[in-house]
């Protein structure tokens, strides 16, 4: 029964691990879409030059503001994006499944898991469960931060539409 409990709790754990290491994957692709979109878009003269002309010579003072608010709103969202983004990186609580001595651990003789290998393998299978406990709580916090970057990134996406559109029917 204990090589079960220990094969399912290493199991568990492992899937746990890959969650954590696709979630790191997406937060760095959520981190670099809006990086890019802002290299692309606002540090380029021509880009700003024209948005300048768009809200000084448009005649319709409502269009300005319109153009205002939009550009507002996705600098707000990239902002947001980046900002979540960068807070599911930095989520670094994640539990090992061996304690910090792990010489003591193994090699001490008058431990009562190492009796015989049973007990050994029930040792490690509450440790595998405790750190698998653990990091799903970490990990489902990096998941709640990328999918607010997501929604971020796409609000600044329809928006830099919105407003595209809009300075193409102005001009």
């Amino acid at each position: 029964m204990q090589k079960l409990r220990y094969e399912y709790a290493l199991l568990i754990y492992q899937r746990e691990f890959s969650i954590k290491e696709r979630l790191e994957a997406k937060a760095a692709v959520t981190f670099a879409l809006p990086s890019t979109l802002v290299a692309a878009l606002f540090l380029q003269k021509d880009e700003r030059g024209e948005l300048w002309r768009l809200w000084s010579s448009s005649a319709n003072s409502e269009i300005a503001l319109l153009a205002i608010v939009l550009f507002a709103v996705v600098v707000i969202s990239i902002s947001l994006s980046l900002l979540f983004s960068v807070l599911s990186i930095f989520v670094l609580d994640y539990r090992k499944e061996y304690p910090k001595k792990l010489y003591s651990f193994l090699m001490n003789p008058d431990a009562e898991y190492l009796r015989d290998e049973a007990s050994l393998q029930d040792e490690i299978a509450s440790r595998l469960s405790i750190a698998t406990e653990h990091n799903a709580k970490v990990n489902e916090k990096k998941s709640q931060y990328l999918t607010w970057s997501v929604f971020g990134l796409l609000a600044s996406v329809v928006s830099l539409l919105v407003f595209v559109v809009l300075s193409f029917l102005v001009t």
